[in-house]
C-alpha cells in the first residue's frame, strides 16, 4: 500500500492540476463528488474515515503533510467534512484535495 499511495497522488495530482488551476474550492470538490458516484478508481471510491482512521489516512496518503488550513474551511464546514467522511464516506481524492499540503501551490 505505502508504494501504491505515492503512485496513485501522483496521478491525482495531474488529473486534478488543470481543474484546480481555474476552478474554487466547492467547484472542485463537487466534480471529486461526482467521480466518487460514478468512478471505480482507488483514489475515488468512497471510505467511511473516523477519527484516528481519518488521521492514519492523511498521514498516509498526503506525500508532503497535511495542511488542514489551506482552504480556509470555518469550523462548521470542517465539521461537516469529518461528519460525512465517518458516517457516508468520503474518497481519498476529496480528503487529498482539502488537506494535503501538495495542493496548495497549485
Amino acid at each position: 500500500m505505502r508504494v501504491i499511495v505515492p503512485l496513485l497522488f501522483a496521478a491525482l495530482t495531474l488529473e486534478l492540476k488543470a481543474a484546480l488551476l481555474w476552478q474554487d474550492y466547492k467547484e472542485t470538490v463537487a466534480l471529486i463528488r461526482e467521480r466518487e458516484e460514478a468512478d471505480l478508481s482507488p483514489e475515488y471510491t468512497k471510505r467511511k474515515f473516523c477519527g484516528k482512521m481519518f488521521t492514519d489516512a492523511l498521514n498516509d496518503f498526503c506525500v508532503d503533510g497535511a495542511d488542514l488550513h489551506k482552504h480556509k474551511l470555518s469550523k462548521q464546514e470542517m465539521s461537516q467534512l469529518l461528519h460525512e467522511c465517518c458516517h457516508r464516506g468520503c474518497s481519498l481524492a476529496r480528503m487529498a484535495y482539502t488537506f494535503c499540503a501538495a495542493h496548495k501551490n497549485l
